[in-house]
């Protein structure tokens, strides 16, 4: 079941001088950090309840630079934060929502999260993603 709309991903080229665009038109301050393993580089801009989240290649051939070479800066994707992400996936799957794998990642956060392809939701990759177990204090965008 979905819960809410976890962010609005955005691919970016120059991701400093966008994350300063952001900071300054949103009034934002970003929380940056550097996903090694994914090869990208964002910035979570916190917006009430979700976020806008910038997103940038820090190595070639990812999927995001694929992305900015053929379809430019906009619009990356949009995360939705979901109970369970594996009765999402059998959900997902049996309404003909083709996945961009079989078994659910895990970012270096400790979200478990799938993509649906572009094609399966009219031209717009969705992440499916399930938070961590809540850590008192910590808040997770």
């Amino acid at each position: 079941m979905i819960k809410r709309l976890r962010c609005v991903l955005i691919a970016v080229k120059d991701f400093d001088q966008a994350v300063d665009r952001f900071a300054g038109v949103l009034g934002v301050k970003p929380k940056v950090v550097e996903f090694q393993a994914e090869g990208i580089k964002s910035a979570v801009f916190p917006i009430g309840d979700s976020a806008v989240e910038l997103i940038s290649p820090a190595k070639p051939g990812i999927p995001v630079d694929k992305f900015l070479s053929s379809r430019g800066e906009g619009l990356f994707a949009i995360s939705l934060e979901v109970d369970d992400i594996d009765e999402s996936m059998k959900m997902l799957e049996a309404n003909d929502v083709r996945l961009l794998a079989q078994e659910p990642q895990v970012d270096e956060l400790g979200y478990r999260y799938v993509y649906s392809h572009p094609k399966s939701l009219h031209g717009v990759e969705v992440e499916f993603t399930e938070p961590p177990p809540s850590t008192p204090g910590v808040s997770a965008v």
